[in-house]
């Protein structure tokens, strides 16, 4: 009998998987959901309360297509602290599941996953949605 290998252990472990080749896209996605990430926010949060009236998460550019918002997602506290040097405004960590981040995307959002890094991951807008409406049917039920 063949061992399988093992799920990645960490979010920086499933980008280095997914990168590698070693993950298809799907698959991937779904582990992504189901592991933590940090976001940077412009008031405090704990990341399990609900998000405070009037707080905004950290939107960025992404490459030439300056029109598409995406929301960052981080793998590490330390890469979000990195990032969070160059945002004004924005100056507060929560470590959420990144289900709950998609779930913050609007319809023309997607996510970046360690914006300007080698290590990261694009989710586009149309990808962003699919991921929040099965979010959304698994929570309703």
């Amino acid at each position: 009998m063949t061992d399988k290998p093992s799920a990645p252990t960490t979010t920086d472990a499933l980008l280095l998987a997914f990168h590698a080749g070693e993950l298809e896209k799907l698959p991937f996605l779904g582990q992504l959901m189901d592991r933590d990430v940090w976001v940077i926010l412009d008031s405090p949060w704990d990341g399990r309360s609900e998000l405070p009236e009037g707080a905004k998460m950290l939107l960025v550019n992404e490459g030439d297509e300056s029109e598409h918002r995406m929301l960052a997602l981080f793998s590490t506290r330390n890469l979000a602290q990195e990032f969070m040097l160059g945002a004004a405004g924005y100056e507060h960590l929560a470590k959420v599941p990144a289900a709950l981040g998609i779930l913050a995307v609007t319809e023309e959002q997607g996510a970046v996953v360690n914006p300007n890094r080698d290590n990261g991951c694009r989710i586009p807008p149309p990808v962003a949605a699919y991921l929040r409406r099965s979010i959304q049917r698994q929570l309703r039920h």
